[in-house]
């Protein structure tokens, strides 16, 4: 059911662990990383899988010109060392809509991510 504001009822505020982690991956300067980081501010999140994926709208935030859809990722070994990774997803008109997680081999990640032990990765600027 959609919200009078446009914010899916299904949708809720972050976690401070969730948003944690989001800070974990925008700790480090790229394009656009300023911006998302006020949206941080306007963000909602809703499940969308088994491994921790979220789908993020952030109503009322000002774009963030970023140069990939996916400006920067992060990484962490789960108990039995197999990579989790986190892949922060923005949109093309500049909206973080999915933090997605997911375990290397395809299976469910057995530890809760950590921001502590996230490895994190931005792309470049290239040119």
């Amino acid at each position: 059911m959609e919200q009078p504001d446009g914010a899916d009822s299904e949708f809720r505020p972050l976690t401070p662990k969730e948003r944690a982690v989001v800070l974990a991956l925008l700790a480090e300067p790229f394009a656009g990383r300023d911006e998302l980081v006020r949206q941080l501010d306007h963000v909602l999140a809703k499940s969308i899988d088994n491994e921790g994926s979220l789908a993020l709208t952030a109503i009322g935030a000002m774009p963030a010109p970023v140069l990939y859809r996916v400006p920067v990722d992060g990484s962490m070994p789960d108990i039995d060392g197999v990579p989790i990774c986190v892949l922060l997803h923005v949109s093309d008109d500049g909206y973080m809509n999915e933090l997605e997680i997911y375990r290397a081999d395809g299976s469910k990640p057995r530890s809760a991510i950590s921001p502590e032990a996230m490895t994190v990765v931005s792309l470049p600027v290239v040119g």
